[in-house]
C-alpha cells in the first residue's frame, strides 16, 4: 500500500473472473510463498514463466503445510529452502534453487522461519535472474525420500511423558513460537518453551514427575518407566509471560515443588478413552523371516537413544506404530523393511556377485544387512556414506566385528562399478524383473498382453486408497474437501465409497480423520461390505464373526454400513490393539 501497488485478494483462483484477472496483469512469472492452496493448472499456465514456489525444505523431504516445524520435530539436523518451478501436485515441481541451513538443539521453529525467510528471499531473487536470463536448471525431484508435512494443530501440542525426552524436547522447539508445548499442572497448562536432554539414566519413577531442578532449569521424568530426563529452561504459567524458568521458580516455586506431577491429564484421557485389552504374559509377536527382522534392528540404529529390547528379536511391523523407537523415523523404517522385501531378488543377486563366497547359514542376519545397504545405496537417497557406515556398524551389534569389513568392502565395490555390476545380474531376466521363474510363466500365459505391465505394477508400492464414512459424507463432497486442503485424488471404479489419492499422505492431514469421517484401505479391501451387502442388508440384527480381523478395516466398514452385531477376533493381542483404536476413532462397537 506504501507503495501504491495493487493487491487483489480474491476468494479462490478456480473463478474464471480471478483467472482473467490474473491473465491481464500479462506477468512474466507469478511467485508463489505460503499460499496453502494448490494453483489451478488454468493459474500455472498464465505467466510466460510459469509459477516459481519458494517452499522451507529440502525437497522432496516436508512437502505440505508445516515443514519447518516438523523438520524439528523430526529430529532434522539440516533443514534449507528449495525454489521450484510449480505443477499441478503438492510440492512436487522441478526444483530451480536449493539452500541448506543447519538444525542445532537450540533451534527453535521460530528461529527457523526468520533465518528461512531471509535466505529464501535471497535464493528467490538469483532464481529470477538465472530464469530471466535462460541460465535455470531445473531438476526433477526424486521420487524416494518424500515425506509430508501435514498441518499444525493445537491438539497434538499437549506433550506425553511417556515419550522419550529427545522426541519431547524437539517437540518443544518446533511448536516454539505456535501452537506451543504445553502440559497439565494440576487445572492450568504450563506452557513450554526450551527444553533439552539430560545424559544418562535415572531410577525408575511415574513419567511426568518434577524431579529436583537446578537453578535454572526444571527436570521432569518421562520415557519408560520415567527412566530419561527432560529439563526444561524456558516455560509460562497461565496469565504470566514466557520466563527463563530460573525467573519462573522465584516467582511460582511452590507450584513447581520436587514430586508434583505434569501431565495426569492425558494420562487420565488414555485410560477413559484409549482401553486396551489385557495382554497375556508369555505373549511373543508373531515372527517374520530372519531376513526382514534384521532390516528392522539395523533401523533401529538411526536413533541416538539405546534401541528397546524388544527389537533384538523377530518383530511383527503389525505392531510398529506401537514402537516408541520408530516415533520420528517410522516411514523411513518401513521404507527399509518393505523395499528390501520389494527388491528381494535383485538384491539378492547382487550380494552373490560381491560376495566371494555366501555366509554361512549362522550368519545369515549378515547377510540382511547387506541386502539392506545394498537397497539403500540403489534406491534410496540415503548418503552413500551413512548407507555404508551405519550397515557395516550395524555388525558390531551383532557381535560379528569381522563382518564390518566385509560389508564395507561389498558397497564400496558396488558404489565404484554400480553400472557393471548392475548389467551383469540384469542379463536374467528373473532378476531384472524382480520376480521367480515360475511366477513370470504364470503370468504370461494367464495376460500374454497385460504381463508385463503386471510386473512393473507389482513393484511398485500400492496407492493410498480412502474410505469414505458414509455416516458423514459421501464420497463425492469428501473429494471436494480433499481438494481444498490439497490433496488431489479420484473415485475408484470398483468400490462405492473409496478414493485414491495421486500422492499419500500423513493421515493427519486428512480432513476429518480424527473424527472417524474417513480411513485407510485398500479398494479391493472395501468390496468385502459391498459383496456381503445384499445378504446382510435385508438382515438387522444378523450376527457375523470375523475371524483374522487385524487390523480392522473391514470390520470398521462393516459396522459402518450395516445393524449387526459383529464378534470380531484374531490370534495376535498387539494386531487386535490396532483394531480397538480403529473402531474407537470411529465410535463403533463390536463384540
Amino acid at each position: 500500500m506504501e507503495h501504491d501497488l495493487p493487491v487483489y485478494q480474491p476468494q479462490t483462483l478456480k473463478a474464471p473472473e480471478a483467472q482473467a484477472e490474473l491473465a491481464a496483469l500479462e506477468a512474466d512469472i507469478m511467485v508463489v510463498v505460503a499460499y496453502g492452496l494448490l494453483l489451478p493448472q488454468a493459474v500455472l499456465d498464465i505467466p510466460r514463466l510459469g509459477c516459481v514456489n519458494v517452499h522451507a525444505s529440502l525437497l522432496p523431504r516436508w512437502r505440505g503445510a508445516a515443514p519447518i516445524q516438523r523438520a524439528i520435530e523430526a529430529g532434522d539436523k539440516v533443514s534449507g529452502v528449495t525454489i521450484m518451478q510449480m505443477d499441478a501436485g503438492l510440492d512436487t515441481g522441478a526444483m530451480l534453487t536449493e539452500v541448506r541451513t543447519p538444525i542445532t538443539e537450540r533451534t527453535t521453529g521460530g528461529d527457523l522461519h526468520d533465518r528461512l525467510a531471509i535466505q529464501g528471499a535471497n535464493a528467490l531473487i538469483n532464481t529470477l535472474d538465472d530464469l530471466a536470463t535462460g541460465t535455470a536448471r531445473a531438476t526433477p525431484q526424486p521420487e524416494e525420500g518424500v515425506t509430508y508435512a501435514a498441518k499444525l494443530s493445537k491438539a497434538e501440542a499437549e506433550l506425553d511423558f511417556n515419550q522419550p525426552a529427545h522426541l519431547l524436547a524437539s517437540k518443544i522447539r518446533a511448536f516454539n513460537p505456535w501452537p506451543v508445548a504445553w502440559c497439565a499442572l494440576g487445572d492450568d497448562r504450563l506452557r513450554l518453551l526450551m527444553a533439552n536432554v539430560e545424559e544418562g539414566e535415572q531410577p525408575a519413577c511415574e513419567p511426568g514427575t518434577l524431579l529436583d531442578h537446578g537453578d535454572d532449569h526444571l527436570r521432569i521424568a518421562c520415557g519408560h518407566n520415567g527412566r530419561e530426563v527432560l529439563c526444561v529452561t524456558s516455560a509460562q504459567l497461565p496469565g504470566g509471560k514466557a520466563m527463563a524458568v530460573r525467573d519462573l521458580l522465584n516467582a511460582r516455586h511452590a507450584r513447581l515443588a520436587t514430586g508434583t506431577r505434569l501431565g495426569a491429564r492425558f494420562d487420565a484421557l488414555l485410560i477413559t478413552k484409549r482401553p486396551r485389552p489385557a495382554k497375556e504374559k508369555h505373549h511373543e509377536p508373531k515372527a517374520l523371516p530372519l531376513k526382514v527382522a534384521a532390516v528392522v534392528r539395523k533401523s533401529a540404529l538411526l536413533r541416538p537413544a539405546p534401541w528397546p529390547r524388544c527389537l533384538a528379536t523377530r518383530v511383527s511391523l503389525a505392531g510398529l506404530d506401537e514402537h516408541s523407537v520408530v516415533a520420528r523415523d517410522r516411514g523411513l523404517l518401513k521404507e527399509l523393511c518393505f523395499g528390501t522385501c520389494r527388491r528381494l531378488p535383485r538384491l539378492e543377486a547382487l550380494a552373490g556377485v560381491l560376495l566371494k563366497q555366501p555366509f554361512k547359514k549362522r550368519d545369515s542376519d549378515i547377510q540382511a544387512l547387506l541386502l539392506l545397504g545394498i537397497y539403500q545405496l540403489l534406491y534410496m537417497r540415503i548418503p552413500a556414506h551413512a548407507a555404508v557406515g551405519e550397515t557395516a556398524g550395524a555388525a558390531r551389534l551383532l557381535n560379528k566385528e569381522w563382518a564390518t569389513r566385509v560389508l564395507n568392502g561389498c558397497l564400496r565395490r558396488l558404489q565404484r562399478e554400480s553400472e557393471a555390476l548392475q548389467a551383469q545380474v540384469d542379463r536374467d531376466e528373473s532378476v531384472a524383473l524382480e520376480h521367480p521363474p515360475w511366477l513370470l510363466n504364470a503370468l504370461r500365459q494367464a495376460w500374454p498382453e497385460q504381463w508385463r505391465a503386471i510386473i512393473e505394477a507389482n513393484n511398485h508400492p500400492g496407492p493410498m486408497t480412502l474410505r469414505v464414512n458414509q455416516r458423514y459424507n459421501d464420497r463425492e463432497a469428501y473429494l471436494g474437501m480433499l481438494t481444498e486442503q490439497g490433496l488431489n485424488g479420484h473415485l475408484c471404479p470398483h468400490a462405492p465409497d473409496a478414493i485414491t489419492l495421486e500422492t499419500p499422505c500423513d493421515v493427519t492431514a486428512l480432513p476429518g480423520f480424527d473424527e472417524g469421517h474417513v480411513s485407510v484401505q485398500d479398494e479391493a479391501a472395501q468390496l468385502s461390505a459391498a459383496l456381503l451387502g445384499p445378504a446382510l442388508a435385508p438382515r438387522p440384527g444378523a450376527r457375523v464373526l470375523d475371524a483374522c480381523c487385524a487390523p480392522g478395516g473391514k470390520t470398521a466398514h462393516l459396522l459402518e454400513q450395516f445393524d449387526i452385531a459383529l464378534t470380531a477376533i484374531d490370534s495376535d493381542n498387539q494386531r487386535l490393539a490396532r483394531v480397538e483404536d480403529t473402531l474407537s476413532r470411529l465410535v463403533l462397537r463390536r463384540r
